[in-house]
């Protein structure tokens, strides 16, 4: 029997472009994959911020527009 491991989509990024590549990627799916691409692109910020904190990009102009 073939032995598998989970996998975390989060584990292969580790850029800004890889962020947005992302959630542009999740656009084609609606809603929902947006969703779940914003959770992966958090997890992935928290990892590389726990692993190296002058690593993390800050946050795009655009998210913070977005938020106002």
């Amino acid at each position: 029997m073939l032995k598998t491991e989970p996998s975390d989509p989060a584990d292969d990024l580790d850029s800004e472009e890889g962020f947005a590549a992302c959630a542009a990627d999740a656009q084609d799916f609606g809603p929902e994959a947006v969703a779940d691409a914003v959770e992966v692109v958090a997890r992935a910020r928290a990892r590389m911020a726990a692993s190296n904190p002058a690593r993390v990009p800050p946050s795009s102009d655009a998210n913070q527009r977005r938020a106002s």
